[in-house]
């Protein structure tokens, strides 16, 4: 799967699908039907290589700047997209809804809201409204001294651009709502304290719908007040001897194991100065001690290339911008059985307190020094 931003808003496509069905279904109208015979479906992406038929009917200049014909063209990589909407024009059509479900994403910048028929129909990626408010452990601390603010703030922003999205689909509410994230945030829309437990909500919740526009509420498996849902969802499925490191705010990481996932995080994180960065080798190292063959580490966040870095300096291979995700919340809203695989992920996933183990201060001296 891969991500296309249009205009700002993100939307979901399979590996190499043509980029012409994906606007012709959001309503774009192509001048020739998208025969390549005009030169008029331009858009704006540096990221897609020209083709002979950009060559064709654009000039250098145009083809420096970004611009191409968007009729011959797969989707082979994640994108983003400018479109003028007075060359391209757009029709107000949509797809129809058989049924209307919503998963919603809450990270510490974040919230990644999509709305769902069998498959996901659109995606938007908004701003956490709480980001504001400081680093993650700040966040926790105001919402102490201020449960209810905190909770509304949150629950208007998933609740107010559900509801656009309602009336841009003709529904009127979801059947459900799935939501991933980490304790802190969820305990934040719940509006529990921070010391309060969440009752297991690996089920379908229908007494309480947290006064948004829904029937009933999922929230995804969550290991602690660092790893949530959405880790969950970008790890369930990888390989054996994968290593994942989340580059947000909160750094968290999963070793994938044969019979157990080892799970650590550091929080606060800002990626820059050599504290934090010998930091996240040493974890790095201490997870991988002892494991005999080198894994092939997964990165995603908004600090990938800073961790990159780290990855390359012990050789390691690494992928950047896993996206599984926004696929898998999706996918647990959707499915029961894959609500059960999350459920089976989280009982292999064993937490550990790495960065105050013995184990992580010795090699954090040794890499300190050398640094």
């Amino acid at each position: 799967m891969k991500t296309v931003f249009i205009n700002g808003t993100s939307y979901i496509a399979e590996d190499n699908a043509p980029l012409k069905k994906l606007l012709k279904e959001l309503g774009f109208i192509f001048p020739c039907g998208g025969e390549g015979k005009c030169g008029r479906c331009k858009i704006t992406c540096e990221k897609i290589p020209p083709t002979d038929l950009d060559r064709r009917f654009l000039n250098q200049k145009q083809l420096e700047n970004g611009t191409r014909l968007s009729c011959d063209k797969l989707i082979i990589d994640n994108y983003d997209i400018a479109i003028n909407d007075e060359i391209f024009q757009q029709n107000e059509k949509v797809k129809k809804l058989s049924e209307c479900r919503i998963s919603a994403i809450i990270g510490s910048r974040e919230v990644i809201l999509s709305i769902l028929d069998d498959e996901i129909v659109e995606t938007k990626v908004l701003p956490n409204p709480l980001y504001e408010y400081g680093s993650f452990s700040s966040v926790a601390k105001k919402y102490t001294a201020d449960r209810p603010t905190f909770s509304k703030l949150l629950r208007n922003c998933i609740g107010k651009e559900s509801v656009e999205l309602f009336e841009k689909y003709g529904t009127a509410k979801a059947d459900t709502l799935a939501l991933s994230g980490s304790e802190l945030y969820i305990k934040i829309l719940l509006g529990l304290p921070l010391t309060q437990e969440i009752p297991d909500y690996n089920a379908l919740v229908e007494n309480d719908n947290l006064s948004l526009p829904t029937e009933q509420v999922y929230v995804l498996p969550m290991i602690n007040q660092y790893v949530g849902g959405d880790l969950l969802c970008e790890m369930v499925e990888l390989k054996e001897n994968s290593l994942l490191i989340n580059c947000e705010d909160v750094c968290a990481f999963a070793y994938i194991g044969a019979e157990e996932n080892t799970l650590a995080a550091m929080w606060d994180m800002k990626y820059q100065d050599k504290l934090e960065l010998v930091s996240i080798k040493s974890v790095i190292l201490a997870l991988l001690k002892d494991k005999g063959m080198q894994p092939l580490v997964y990165l995603y966040g908004n600090n990938i290339d800073n961790v990159a870095a780290i990855v390359e300096e012990l050789n390691l291979t690494h992928i950047d911008n896993l996206s599984k995700r926004i696929e898998n919340t999706a996918r647990a809203c959707l499915f029961s059985r894959f609500r059960a695989k999350l459920s089976k992920e989280k009982a292999r996933s064993r937490y550990v307190d790495i960065v105050n183990s013995e184990e992580f201060h010795d090699i954090f001296a040794n890499n300190y020094n050398s640094y």
